[in-house]
């Protein structure tokens, strides 16, 4: 089992997620464009391989979208990456979302008790 990785501030370890970007291209270093970010975690370089670790509560994958276009880094258009991507986008959205939600209602009592 690998160890836990050292969390950065602002991350929560129970809504941190690991994506993996094909791109185009070999980029050098690319934490520069996301270190500002609170709720980033770590990015790992590869072989036309991007690796990014954040809070998806706090940080939407469309956000580190753009500051990749921003700074020129194209990510692969295939079909298999604009499905990863989908569904990167769909989990990110459905984790922010439970977040988000504050009601205390469980699967085996109604809601009603809860009020």
């Amino acid at each position: 089992m690998a160890p836990r990785s050292i969390l950065r501030p602002g991350v929560r370890r129970n809504f941190l997620v690991r994506r993996r970007l094909q791109l185009l291209a070999d980029e050098g270093d690319l934490l520069h464009l996301f270190v500002d970010l609170v709720g980033f975690n770590r990015c790992e370089c590869r072989s036309r391989c991007l690796v990014l670790e954040y809070d998806a509560s706090r940080v939407h994958l469309n956000l580190l979208l753009e500051r990749l276009q921003a700074a020129g880094v194209r990510t692969a258009d295939n079909a298999l990456n604009r499905f990863r991507l989908g569904w990167y986008r769909y989990l990110d959205s459905n984790i922010a979302a439970n977040a988000a939600d504050t009601s205390s209602t469980a699967c085996s009592q109604s809601p009603l008790r809860h009020r």
